[in-house]
């Protein structure tokens, strides 16, 4: 797939168009030092030539990390050429080794998931906090077709953000508006091999299953710079919500001394349902304690018999327990387990 489609042979990305892309992502400042995720395939090796030159220009430490998951048994040798590769550009790459073996269902979200965290680890160690991301544009039109499949809502159809966090880390994509065409057409400008993964086109995983969908898409005429555009517009529509949602349960959430938390129990019925059932998601994460969102069937229920004025007994989702008390007008929130 390539969402070059108008172009016969792609441009290489250059030093200054990156630079470019990395002033949109809006540091507040430049850190001492930065870290760049690299597998070895065309994507990473191309971000990681772009971040050396442009690290070495502005005098800041650029370490490269490259994770062997250990589900290929090449794996382990990938990853020793890739930081054969990097250290002829000057870049340091540390091969961080997963201790337990992924197995089972969902494996590359389990595989991204424990990537995340194993370099979480380092960067808390070597007090690196901003690591930077290949992803692309194919990449994020894939990610809108899949979130669409699975009704991902406002928030999911806005796709991958330029700058989000993890951890504690800042994840840095400057290469959501670029091609994956001219990514590798960087590589081929500079003499750079790369390496292919085959997991990228195993029937196994849905994204690879969705491709097709992709392409056709790009067929039609879909660009990098409409999908760009278009997510961009849902990651606005997106933040307004979320900028809603905050402002409300500011207005109305209070916090006893026990360290429940109410609201009261009628404002349900007065709020407008897109920031309602998004203020409910909020406190049973907040509450129960779950980095997951309680899953959509469940949800809006439960918001939909708050808004009514229906529900009357407690009910427990996602690991909090909501109690109404119609005499004081209140809607208790609590861990699971806990007594109210």
């Amino acid at each position: 797939m390539s969402l070059d489609t108008g172009l016969a042979s792609p441009a290489p990305l250059g030093a200054h168009e990156f630079a470019s892309l990395m002033e949109r992502l809006e540091l507040s400042a430049l850190p001492r030092s930065m870290a760049v995720a690299v597998s070895g395939g065309a994507d990473s090796m191309a971000l990681a030539l772009l971040a050396a030159q442009w690290a070495r220009e502005r005098k800041l430490t650029l370490f490269a990390l490259t994770v062997d998951h250990g589900i290929r048994t090449e794996a382990a040798q990938e990853a020793v050429q890739v930081r054969s590769w990097l250290a002829s550009y000057g870049v340091d790459c540390h091969i961080l080794t997963l201790s337990t073996p992924l197995s089972g269902s969902n494996l590359q979200e389990k595989a991204r998931e424990a990537r995340y965290c194993a370099m979480a680890r380092w960067c808390e160690g070597q007090g690196v906090a901003h690591v930077l991301l290949a992803h692309h544009a194919d990449d994020q039109l894939e990610t809108v077709v899949m979130r669409l499949v699975r009704a991902s809502g406002v928030e999911g159809l806005a796709g991958m953000r330029a700058q989000s966090t993890h951890d504690g880390l800042t994840l840095l994509r400057p290469l959501l508006g670029i091609s994956k065409t001219r990514l590798i057409a960087t590589l081929e400008a500079a003499g750079q091999a790369w390496i292919e993964d085959p997991s990228n086109v195993s029937g196994a995983y849905t994204r690879n299953r969705l491709r097709p969908v992709a392409e056709a898409l790009v067929r039609e005429g879909l660009s990098a710079e409409r999908i760009t555009l278009l997510t961009s517009q849902l990651a606005a529509t997106a933040d307004y919500l979320r900028q809603q949602k905050d402002a409300w349960l500011a207005e109305y959430v209070r916090h006893t001394e026990d360290e429940r938390v109410w609201l009261p129990l009628d404002a349900w019925s007065r709020v407008p349902r897109e920031i309602g059932w998004r203020a409910l998601r909020s406190l049973i994460m907040q509450v129960g304690k779950r980095q997951k969102p309680p899953r959509s069937e469940n949800l809006m229920p439960l918001f939909d018999a708050l808004a009514a004025e229906e529900l009357t007994k407690p009910r427990t989702l996602g690991g909090c327990k909501l109690c109404p008390v119609r005499e004081e007008n209140r809607l208790y929130f609590a861990p699971e387990g806990r007594k109210i």
